[in-house]
């Protein structure tokens, strides 16, 4: 079990998603940090993500949210997370209810041997062209070529 860990989601119009992940993070995260924090990374959302975000907060001392004025894109919303982050183990995890965080105690069983674990969607529920461009990046971080050294 960590000390202390900092979950944190970015979010772009996720009124639809933001109170289930932020409830599921609070209920996951005792089983792998005796101390924890969830932030919200509201990324300039146009729908009620923000205020969503702010009542959370308000009802539970251990919810913090970062707000973005403009959507500056997902990049920077990671940027934002990260730099909120407050404990010295770090989790990313999106907002639309992809992941479920009941699996963060398989991930902490081999943080002590690693510097990062990695979870992934077994079955993504994007957009057809998310998982297009998603699978040509993996292809490309995967390519052993002179381009990519």
């Amino acid at each position: 079990m960590a000390d202390a860990v900092s979950l944190f989601f970015p979010m772009f119009n996720e009124e639809a998603n933001i109170r289930r992940a932020v409830t599921s993070a609070l209920a996951a995260l005792p089983a792998v940090a005796t101390t924890f924090e969830v932030i919200v990374v509201n990324d300039g959302s146009r729908d009620s993500t923000a205020a969503i975000a702010d009542s959370l907060a308000a009802a539970d001392n251990r919810v913090r949210v970062v707000h973005h004025a403009v959507n500056r894109g997902y990049g920077a919303a990671v940027r934002s997370g990260f730099a909120a982050v407050q404990y010295p183990m770090a989790v990313l995890a999106d907002g639309d209810n992809q992941f479920d965080l009941g699996e963060l105690p398989r991930l902490f069983e081999r943080i002590d041997r690693h510097d990062v674990v990695n979870g992934y969607r077994i079955t993504r529920r994007d957009p057809l062209i998310r998982r297009l461009n998603a699978g040509a990046y993996n292809a490309l971080a995967r390519a052993r070529c002179s381009v990519f050294p």
